[in-house]
């Protein structure tokens, strides 16, 4: 299945996800729901640092997404956030790639629910 670019909707985060930008996280895929976008990348390419808030805010944004059909993928290379997504077993759940690029093209050959 074929996803138009424009339909996904790509969020960075900052070098630090903690409480702080937990909240705000989850504040911004509860707009990205409300507004009738289903399917979402995470870019946590400049993370350095991910506390458990920010984890759990991870997973918050994935329910909320999946509770309305839609899917999150997270870009992610540093060797420690990848560890942390591992011994956290987060890469049991996300499906994490290495680049934007390799997750868009994921989107396009998987069969997910378009945004409104």
């Amino acid at each position: 299945m074929d996803t138009p670019t424009e339909s996904i909707t790509v969020t960075a985060l900052p070098r630090v996800v903690d409480g702080l930008t937990a909240a705000r996280l989850k504040k911004t895929f509860r707009n990205h729901i409300d507004g009738g976008r289903f399917l979402h990348i995470v870019d946590m390419l400049q993370v350095e640092m991910l506390d458990s808030t920010g984890l759990g805010a991870l997973i918050a944004a994935l329910r909320s997404v999946r509770e309305v059909g839609g899917t999150v993928r997270l870009v992610a290379a540093n060797p420690q956030i990848l560890k942390i997504l591992h011994l956290t077993a987060l890469d049991k759940i996300f499906s994490i790639h290495a680049s934007i690029e390799e997750a868009r093209e994921r989107f396009a050959t998987t069969n997910v629910r378009h945004s409104a």
